[in-house]
């Protein structure tokens, strides 16, 4: 399985929490309501608030397993001029499963007077905010997993970084020794942060091995020479 599939892997994981998050609000909450002692109800009722996150969690995290592994190696260009470093699914789609999580739970519900039973919550405009905001929470969790961000290619002549909202470009002259300068974001890129790391010192310190990147065997040089 691809990087790119375990993230898209995401989405039914992503809308599950979502809906057991609402569920849990509008009905699985009342089944605790008479336990007793109290203190037992509330345990009972973390427990529930538990399961909703965590059954949709663990199992995302299980499928994509090994696809979450990243690797010391690096993804070649279509033109062959360029090396690519995607999105993990390790963070991004383990974060769309909490966000679409909490989306189902800002929906307002409140108790239905003299029963034992919940109702989306009859507050005029602050639930249809409520409700429109869950949504957008919720759309948000799937853009995560199904944007191609944040990515890094380092090519030839500068290294590029695509972030949330930006994008930048560095000339391999103006790349800082402190590579945390540049703010290269490593948690969330697909590739061993490392092996990143010494990627780009190889370059900042041997100009004349950049006209290689982008090929096969700049890219197989590369992983023989990171191992210790």
């Amino acid at each position: 399985m691809s990087a790119r599939a375990a993230r898209l892997l995401a989405v039914p994981f992503v809308l599950l929490a979502c809906a057991l998050r609402f569920a849990e609000d509008l009905w699985l909450q009342t089944l605790t309501w008479g336990i007793e002692p109290g203190w037992a109800g509330l345990l009972v009722a973390f427990a529930v608030l538990g399961v909703t996150l965590g059954a949709p969690l663990a199992g995302y995290l299980l499928v994509t397993r090994q696809a979450r592994k990243r690797p010391a190696a690096w993804e070649i260009s279509p033109d062959g001029r360029r090396f690519v470093a995607g999105s993990s699914p390790a963070g991004m789609g383990a974060s769309a499963v909490i966000i679409g999580w909490m989306a189902g739970g800002l929906v307002p519900t409140e108790r239905v007077p003299g029963e034992d039973q919940k109702r989306i919550a009859e507050l005029g405009a602050f639930t249809t905010v409520m409700t429109v905001l869950a949504v957008l929470v919720l759309v948000f969790a799937l853009w995560l997993v199904v944007g191609r961000w944040p990515w890094l290619e380092p090519d030839r002549e500068a290294v590029t970084i695509k972030r949330l909202i930006r994008v930048t470009r560095t000339p391999w002259d103006e790349v800082p020794a402190d590579l945390r300068e540049i703010k290269v974001p490593g948690g969330g890129l697909h590739i061993a942060p490392k092996f990143l790391g010494f990627t780009l010192q190889t370059y900042q310190t041997d100009p004349a091995r950049r006209d290689a990147i982008g090929t096969e065997s700049e890219a197989a040089r590369l992983a023989h020479d990171h191992q210790p």
